[in-house]
């Protein structure tokens, strides 16, 4: 799994940049809402976190549902809460990069093959 994560500093912010643990997010800024039932989840999920900086105005909840106004349920693996605003993040276990055309996500191997995935929010 592959990631890269850039947080800008602010001040009264801790920062992680090892697997120290030092500066990681939290409980009572992070909420684990749900264990994850995936290990690729867990493990990224945690990865994530030790990256997120502890302090204001960053939060961040992880495995929950909510049912739409449709009333269709939707699953979300991680809301995060930022000073540039509000992001929903979608781990998955795949390798390569990942583009969208025309709502579908296309991943494209190392080897240089194209994987059409559905648009897991129709």
């Amino acid at each position: 799994m592959a990631l890269r994560l850039g947080f800008g500093s602010a001040a009264g912010v801790r920062h992680s940049d090892d697997d120290s643990g030092v500066g990681r997010m939290l409980e009572g800024r992070w909420t684990t809402v749900t264990e994850s039932e995936f290990d690729h989840e867990r493990r990224g999920l945690e990865v994530i976190r030790k990256k997120l900086p502890d302090g204001k105005p960053w939060r961040a909840w992880s495995n929950f549902t909510f049912t739409a106004y449709a009333g269709h349920v939707r699953e979300v693996d991680l809301l995060v809460v930022t000073p540039g605003g509000v992001h929903k993040v979608e781990l998955k276990a795949w390798r390569g990069s990942l583009t969208a055309e025309n709502g579908t996500w296309v991943q494209t191997t190392k080897e240089g093959r194209r994987v059409p995935h559905g648009n897991p929010r129709p």
